[in-house]
């Protein structure tokens, strides 16, 4: 952390200045990525265009880097070090690779240059996912139990989850349509990708809203530094070195915060997010 401010005030000091306020949404952001299933950027896309009139482009982008040191880096130790059996190794895997073909395809091949059109589909990707919490799908997981969908036998342990990963494909074919999905979705917003992994992996498999949400943190982090290359020259990186204090703060209370107020509270939390974007 001594080293980010450091870093911050010695190599920005103008940009910190101008942006006084991106420590501190870095932290609220970083927070909210790493305790719910939703990305830095559903708080840095509207928030950066409210106080610091930046385009859509460059927050997008910005938020993409962000969240690659966020969640990807600190919030990825933290869940390991407070909950390492809720992080779903394979099941990562197995998704974070068909997501950066997803989102190669958006960020390069066919990127959207309309600021519009991108705030429109930020908008209703908000509110599609909004109402559909509210609707209550979320709120119907039960503990990790891949069994039925997956003939798993009894064994509910986090190990069994993987076993079945391995050995049905169609729950690897269910996983790359969702990190195909998802990672075209991060392409062009830079969000997304974990709160489809989150949806899929509850309200399709029931997994525990721990287990999905510590493993979204981690595959949303490490598919959005490869976004964060695509799109490095859109990134400020004056105020992504700005940002960096507040991503090691937000990203250690995050893990704590979700295991502190419950799966409950969490899901209420998110739902409360996305309605204010």
């Amino acid at each position: 952390l001594v080293v980010f401010v450091a870093l911050a005030v010695t190599l920005a000091p103008h940009t910190l200045k101008e942006h006084w306020y991106i420590p501190i949404v870095s932290v609220l952001a970083a927070m909210v990525a790493n305790a719910t299933p939703g990305g830095g950027g559903v708080l840095f896309i509207p928030l950066l265009q409210v106080f610091g009139n930046i385009k859509v482009h460059n927050v997008a982008a910005f938020a993409a880097a962000a969240q690659a040191i966020g969640m990807g880096v600190f919030g990825a130790l933290n869940w390991h070090r407070r909950a390492h059996d809720a992080l779903l190794w394979p099941v990562i895997i197995a998704t974070l690779i068909p997501s950066l073909l997803g989102a190669f395809v958006t960020a390069v091949l066919l990127p959207i240059n309309s600021a519009l059109v991108l705030r429109i589909l930020f908008g209703l990707f908000g509110f599609a996912l909004c109402a559909y919490v509210l609707y209550g799908a979320c709120f119907r997981t039960t503990l990790v139990e891949l069994r039925g969908a997956l003939e798993l036998g009894d064994d509910d342990a986090p190990w069994g989850t993987w076993r079945a990963v391995r050995q049905r494909w169609r729950t690897y074919a269910a996983l790359a349509a969702t990190g195909v999905v998802g990672g075209a979705l991060a392409g062009y917003i830079s969000v997304g990708l974990d709160t489809i992994f989150f949806l899929v992996a509850t309200a399709v498999y029931g997994v525990d809203s721990q287990y999905a949400t510590a493993s979204s943190v981690v595959l949303m982090g490490w598919a959005s530094a490869a976004i964060a290359l695509l799109k490095l020259h859109d990134v400020d990186v004056a105020l992504w070195l700005c940002a960096l204090p507040g991503l090691v703060v937000g990203a250690r209370i995050g893990p704590a915060l979700n295991q502190l107020i419950g799966r409950r509270a969490v899901l209420a939390l998110f739902v409360l997010v996305l309605f204010g974007d």
